[in-house]
């Protein structure tokens, strides 16, 4: 049985990770209304043999205004926090990209769990509610989710493309079991993450485009996520 209140207070330690070992000082973030999102891998041992360490986060067609949130070395987007002030401070606001012609917006959204772990989406319209980046008064820039839990990479086939495997993003919930320890429910074959921000250019829209840039933010980011030291 969940411990909610249990799992609440485990908020801000879902994800053991390189970004949240007692520090005195932080990366300077700058600002900035675009951003790629960078992986981190919170635990290097557990790195794919061809670490995966610093790709970004991009997508795989699987249907009309439909895809799959993947990572590359290869591609990436760039993406923005839509919403309102109080959409945002209620943790309300969704992590957009736009594409298509003319461009429409593509949200992240965080599917229903199977045995604890969801895909996640990259598909038309705004995305799930509350998967943004933590507020300006957190020490470090990251993706946070609506669920408690752990981003995860996981190497995996994809039907449409005739079984050949793709990086795929995915959310494992982390829970409370009877005894009151916290399991993070991540595959043996996954990784798990953190996707921090790069500043980056968010291209003005062209006329006729159905997306709408009256909501975006701008947000805390890196410059250079790459050459972030985490160990100082």
């Amino acid at each position: 049985m969940r411990n909610i209140a249990f799992l609440m207070g485990l908020a801000s330690l879902t994800s053991a990770s390189p970004l949240a070992v007692r520090q005195t000082s932080y990366p300077q973030k700058s600002t900035s209304s675009g951003f790629t999102l960078v992986v981190n891998v919170t635990n290097p041992a557990a790195d794919f043999c061809e670490s995966i360490n610093h790709y970004t986060l991009s997508s795989i067609h699987v249907g009309a205004g439909q895809a799959l949130a993947a990572i590359s070395s290869e591609s990436t987007r760039v993406w923005y926090v839509n919403g309102t002030q109080q959409e945002i401070s209620e943790s309300k606001g969704t992590v957009v990209t736009d594409g298509g012609t003319p461009p429409f917006p593509n949200g992240i959204d965080i599917a229903e769990a199977e045995d604890s772990v969801s895909a996640v989406r990259v598909d038309a319209g705004d995305g799930t509610k509350g998967v943004q980046l933590t507020s300006g008064s957190e020490p470090y820039a990251y993706l946070t989710a609506p669920i408690i839990g752990s981003y995860i990479v996981c190497n995996e086939s994809v039907p449409y493309y005739q079984g050949r495997k793709f990086l795929l993003l995915k959310h494992a919930e982390t829970e409370v079991n009877e005894e009151g320890e916290s399991e993070s429910n991540i595959p043996e074959d996954c990784v798990a993450i953190r996707l921090v921000p790069q500043c980056a250019k968010l291209a003005d829209l062209p006329a006729g485009a159905i997306a709408s840039h009256e909501f975006v933010n701008e947000v805390g980011c890196y410059d250079d996520v790459a050459s972030i030291d985490w160990s100082k």
